[in-house]
């Protein structure tokens, strides 16, 4: 075995290790449970690892092609069994291949295998993508990898035919997927050296994907769809380094990430507007097509905030990627050497990230409901509805809903403040429950609660640290606390 070979795996070996352990203060948090959009996909590949078909698009959507995450969870379920802790492996395994993509591309890109490695591995570590590597969203993981696929394809510096229409279908997937991130790679498919033919082939192929989609997908009404705002709201552009600090500090998870991350957070967005400065003085200075183009998409990854209707940190992922693939192409530019000064400041801010890493995830020291794990506690409201024969639950928040059907394995009904669901036949059984005079009740964890309930004055009672539950509810307070129902028909 060759040297190179022999580090290289070395590398792989080391960087494995270091990305799982990194992440375990995030599975092991008395905090950690299954968000609603994970609880949902978490129930999709229950259904395929039964046999009930194979999902597409994320349930009750006519977009987000969710089946690169949905299907290895399925499988991974049927390999081992089904709990949190699998949905949570199995997204960091895809994580990973996408980081070894990254890797190869970050590496043409500066023109060096040995800062490509470590640049992917700071990617990997940064404390927003310590969370998000295990979160199975349908869409954010599957977008991260398929990106470094295509990019890993476009960054080489001669790529051949089959490697350009490759890169063309992925670049069709990634905007099924989620188009936010065709930021990251649809760049360089207009920096490739091959004939334009080859290229505008590539482009069509893109198209045609979409094109594809579009005429057989999923058609009519759908429970979810995204509303851009009409026109651009100007005023938002304030926010968007306040929205990227959450995103490169790791505030996506549910609890406040600590100093350390916050440091990393406010670093990463002086040296985001750093870098598109930079690379667009490099595009007007040396006339670079490559830092015109990732200037301009690190500006519109930005620029995205005006238009969206709800903007959260997880939208701008794809700006962290950015930013390395910037990094790189400076670094090329510049002819930096990973040695010496370079070497020790990169090895530098992985302890910095690493020391970040085992903040993110925990739950405040100072909150109440820290000391009874979550996956306790919903396992107790479950337990509590079972043993008491409720056949429907009025939840306040789809947190609270998809955890009492992904927990308790979809036995009891429950179904949200809207009477359409993602899966419409919760709200129906519910509905079914209420006609027929059975048992039902209205659940709501305190932290969610409406402002304006007073939770001294609730009616009902509590069960466990984080839920309040109220039997039997009337169609009055229901309302009053902002469902949707019929008194004719519940």
């Amino acid at each position: 075995m060759s040297g190179d070979r022999r580090l290289g795996l070395l590398y792989w070996a080391a960087a494995l290790v270091t990305l799982i352990v990194l992440r375990v203060p995030y599975l092991t948090s008395p905090a950690y449970i299954l968000d609603n959009d994970e609880a949902v996909l978490a129930i999709m590949a229950r259904h395929f690892a039964a046999g009930e078909g194979i999902p597409l698009y994320f349930a009750g959507q006519n977009y987000g092609l969710a089946i690169f995450e949905a299907l290895p969870l399925g499988i991974a379920f049927r390999l081992f069994y089904e709990s949190d802790t699998v949905v949570a492996l199995t997204m960091l395994a895809l994580f990973c291949m996408g980081v070894v993509a990254y890797t190869h591309a970050l590496g043409h890109l500066a023109g060096d295998r040995a800062w490509g490695r470590s640049l992917a591995l700071v990617l990997a570590m940064l404390p927003g993508w310590i969370v998000w590597s295990m979160k199975a969203r349908g869409i954010y993981v599957s977008g991260f990898v398929l990106s470094g696929l295509a990019l890993a394809l476009l960054a080489r510096p001669d790529p051949s035919r089959i490697s350009l229409l490759m890169a063309g279908f992925l670049l069709g997937l990634v905007g099924l997927v989620q188009p936010l991130w065709l930021t990251v790679a649809a760049p360089f498919l207009l920096l490739v050296r091959r004939p334009p033919r080859e290229v505008a082939t590539a482009g069509l192929l893109t198209t045609g994907v979409w094109l594809l989609a579009w005429v057989f997908g999923p058609q009519g009404e759908a429970f979810w769809q995204p509303r851009p705002l009409e026109g651009l709201m100007l005023e938002r552009l304030r926010f968007a380094p306040q929205v990227l600090l959450r995103a490169f500090s790791g505030r996506v998870a549910p609890n406040e990430p600590g100093l350390t991350s916050t440091l990393i957070g406010v670093g990463s967005v002086l040296a985001y507007f750093s870098l598109m400065a930079g690379t667009a003085w490099q595009a007007v200075r040396h006339r670079s097509r490559a830092a015109l183009l990732v200037s301009v998409a690190m500006c519109a990854s930005v620029l995205v905030i005006l238009v969206m209707r709800v903007w959260v940190p997880r939208y701008f992922l794809p700006c962290s990627v950015l930013a390395i693939v910037a990094g790189a192409l400076w670094i090329r530019e510049r002819g930096v050497q990973f040695a010496g000064v370079p070497r020790l400041a990169t090895i530098g801010l992985l302890v910095l990230l690493a020391a970040a890493a085992t903040r993110v995830g925990r739950a405040s020291s100072s909150s109440t409901l820290a000391a009874v794990p979550a996956r306790d506690d919903i396992r107790t409201l479950i337990e509590s509805l079972e043993r008491d024969g409720v056949r429907g639950v009025y939840a306040q928040s789809p947190d609270v809903q998809w955890q009492i059907l992904y927990y308790g394995n979809e036995r009891i009904p429950a179904r949200g403040l809207r009477r359409e669901d993602r899966y419409p036949r919760f709200p129906a059984a519910v509905a079914e429950a209420w006609r027929d005079g059975a048992p039902t009740a209205y659940v709501a964890n305190i932290r969610q609660l409406r402002g304006d309930v007073p939770t001294d004055s609730f009616p009902g009672y509590r069960v466990g640290e984080r839920y309040l539950r109220l039997d039997d509810p009337d169609a009055a307070l229901l309302f009053a606390m902002g469902f949707v129902v019929d008194p004719r028909s519940e």
